[in-house]
């Protein structure tokens, strides 16, 4: 499900061979994109599209672009690896909050001398 990235310079072409399930992800830069459909579009960093499983998709740039190439959906892939940094940022602060529980605690027996 990772996607393959595309670092390409200025005036760079790369077809992309058909396959279900296909989709490209813009981080930087802009494409212009056609399918074997004859369709085409233009991309912008941060827009993804779903490409046409039957055909060829041919994309051209023209200023540096990082473009990523997903055997699967990138919005699902992205919301996947959000939720996963959530989680772990999450463990990291209980993590944290125990730490200073267990620090305030050790600093009150300290003062009582061990006694409640």
């Amino acid at each position: 499900m990772g996607a393959q990235d595309f670092d390409m310079v200025a005036s760079s072409i790369v077809t992309i061979e058909p396959g279900k399930g296909r989709a490209v992800r813009i981080r930087k830069g802009s494409v212009w994109l056609t399918q074997e459909d004859r369709n085409d579009y233009v991309l912008e960093a941060g827009q993804a599209m779903q490409l046409n499983a039957d055909g060829k998709a041919v994309v051209s740039v023209h200023t540096p672009t990082l473009l990523e190439l997903y055997r699967a959906d990138p919005w699902a892939v992205r919301a996947r690896v959000e939720r996963d940094a959530r989680l772990s940022q999450s463990k990291a602060l209980w993590a944290a909050v125990r730490r200073i529980f267990f620090a305030l605690a050790s600093i009150g027996e300290t003062r009582t001398g061990g006694n409640p």
